[in-house]
């Protein structure tokens, strides 16, 4: 049965990309294909690239949520460092 998540791809890779376990897909990949270390690894890239997995990539929602917990800790910050310094 194909996986969900990567539809094209062998279930037992998929379940290995999903896991973060890149080297061990790679060999997996190598093994059932047969193809040299370079190949097997461009095409893991590949999937994770589609799958919006690429390795030092963020996906813009992450990007986001990230950007609102930092402006809502800087200004919660704020605001507790104005009330302090108030009751001073």
């Amino acid at each position: 049965m194909a996986d969900p998540d990567y539809p094209s791809l062998d279930p037992e890779i998929a379940a290995l990309l999903r896991a973060r376990k890149k080297e061990q897909a790679v060999k997996a990949v190598r093994e059932k294909t047969g193809l040299r270390m370079e190949e097997a690894r461009r095409r893991i890239d590949e999937f994770e690239a589609q799958m919006g997995q690429a390795p030092g990539t963020m996906s813009a929602t992450k990007k986001s949520l990230i950007f609102w917990i930092v402006v809502i800790a800087v200004g919660l910050t704020i605001y507790f460092a104005a009330q302090w310094l108030s009751r001073t």
